[in-house]
């Protein structure tokens, strides 16, 4: 029984109900004084909210399952609000930068673009916050050590039923790294070929 003037909002409930297995509900009350004499009475307002802490589980563990991929790939990976201001980046971005997270979210991550590239990287960010669509650059970052590199930048947009920005998703590389792997490609590519086109002779 809720004491004279007392309330509380936003009570969570599981409870078992027949053939519907547990329920969440959202519970709001508020007591109500009346006339002398009579009992207070109380107002509560009682909302079935089980599908949508459903949902809030799955994205958690969406988000979770995303957070593990994003420190184990050797990509430096990022996301953003739909506003563009960044709101994670996986440990390879403070292990390259030398900086940490808390210097380069939302809009800090500037501080580490090439002086050259500034400019231009934040009117192609801007147009694609504002258009939706995919962003693709080529700028040099500050390493930790103080060097610039090369590095290919991309990232899309994550958007709900109704067409709406929810999320950007993004990642960086070296143009270096991508150079290497490229040209690893193509010298198994060559030595399979030679391969095949050149077999060993019959023992």
């Amino acid at each position: 029984v809720l004491p004279r003037n007392h309330f509380f909002d936003d009570f969570e409930l599981i409870r078992a109900f027949p053939g519907l297995g547990l329920r969440t509900l959202l519970l709001n009350g508020r007591s109500v004084d009346s006339e002398a004499g009579v009992p207070d009475l109380i107002l509560l307002a009682i909302e079935a909210i089980t599908e949508h802490k459903a949902a809030e589980e799955t994205v958690r563990q969406a988000g979770e399952r995303f957070r593990l991929l994003a420190q184990t790939v050797p990509q430096k990976i990022f996301t953003t609000e739909p506003s563009g201001e960044a709101g994670y980046f996986n440990p390879q971005w403070m292990e390259y930068t030398g900086l940490s997270f808390e210097q380069i979210k939302g809009w800090g991550w500037e501080q580490f673009i090439h002086p050259d590239d500034l400019t231009e990287t934040v009117r192609m960010w801007k147009h694609c916050i504002t258009s939706g669509e995919p962003f693709h650059f080529e700028h040099r970052f500050r390493c930790a050590d103080g060097e610039y590199r090369w590095h290919i930048s991309r990232a899309v947009a994550l958007k709900d039923r109704e067409g709406k920005v929810t999320l950007w998703a993004g990642s960086n590389a070296s143009i270096t790294d991508a150079q290497e792997a490229d040209n690893s490609k193509d010298e198994f590519m060559a030595r399979l070929s030679h391969a095949l086109r050149h077999p060993p002779p019959p023992p």
